[in-house]
Order: C-alpha cells, then sequence, then structure tokens
C-alpha cells in the first residue's frame, strides 16, 4: 500500500489500482464486478424463460454477457441483484424469477412476483431485488413469462 497526501492506495500486480482510501476515510474498489443492463430494442412480448438484455451501460469486470443474459460471479461473496421488467400487450399474470445456475431459486413462490394487466393496452412494470451467495462460476439469469423488452433492466453488483 502506498501514501500520497493522505490517500491510501493497493495496487494489483499488473499495476491496477485495488482499492483507494481517501483522506476522508472513503473506500473506493474500481474493479469491484458490477453491471446495468438493459433491453436495447423495442421488442414485442417476449416468449417465456430466461430474459436476455442485450445492451449495458455498465459492465465492470465483463461479468454479464449480453448474449446469453447470464450475470457469472468472478469471486465468492455476496451479491445485490435487482430487475425490472415492462408488462404491456396481454391480460393475464406474469411471472418473475431469479435462476441460480438454470435453477428456480425458491421454494414456496418467495423468489416470485406474480403482476396483473387490467388490459391489452397499459404499461405495468414488476421488479424484483435479492441479496444472494454465490460462489465463483455461479451465475444468475432472471425467468420471465410475457414480458416486453422496452424500459426493463436488470443489475447487479459485489456487496462483498
Amino acid at each position: 500500500m502506498s501514501s500520497i497526501l493522505g490517500v491510501e492506495t493497493l495496487q494489483h500486480t499488473n499495476g491496477t489500482t485495488a482499492l483507494t482510501i481517501d483522506s476522508s476515510g472513503r473506500v473506493f474498489t474500481p474493479a469491484r464486478p458490477a453491471f446495468h443492463a438493459y433491453k436495447g430494442d423495442d421488442t414485442s412480448l417476449q416468449a417465456s424463460g430466461t430474459y436476455i438484455f442485450n445492451s449495458t451501460f455498465t459492465n465492470i469486470g465483463n461479468c454479464y454477457d449480453t448474449t446469453t443474459g447470464r450475470f457469472t460471479a468472478p469471486v465468492n461473496g455476496v451479491y445485490v441483484f435487482s430487475t425490472s421488467l415492462q408488462m404491456y400487450g396481454a391480460s393475464g399474470g406474469r411471472n418473475l424469477q431469479f435462476f441460480k445456475n438454470g435453477s428456480q431459486l425458491h421454494s414456496g413462490g418467495n423468489a416470485e412476483v406474480v403482476g396483473q394487466t387490467p388490459n391489452t393496452t397499459t404499461h405495468q412494470t414488476v421488479s424484483y431485488t435479492a441479496v444472494l451467495e454465490l460462489v465463483a462460476t455461479d451465475y444468475i439469469t432472471v425467468h420471465q413469462t410475457g414480458f416486453r423488452g422496452m424500459q426493463s433492466h436488470f443489475s447487479g453488483y459485489l456487496l462483498g
């Protein structure tokens, strides 16, 4: 760890900054995995299954794959995930769930959100957040039944 004007910096062996503590005590970890993905096109109703967010605003560590819809944990830790999907164009229930390594995370419905659209011309958004303990190579996907692409996102980060 080096110190310059009250700022402590820990470097990776490749020279990149791993951790900085400034003179006010703020801790910065610029290499901490984090992503924010979204549906980058105006598609109609999506088929049930893995929802693939094909664009990213942020993808630190390149842990989110825009072709498979998977966030893959690079290290063991506790992660925070959030998703929000738009319902439009069909009446009836919609399911939104996080899957871990291809399997549902819940039993008894505690990781499932069900929303209703009152008719075929209204917009409604369903959101879900979870704090999950993962080991390296575990992956998380969003599974859904019948959501539209616009105004939908999936994000997450390593808490610690």
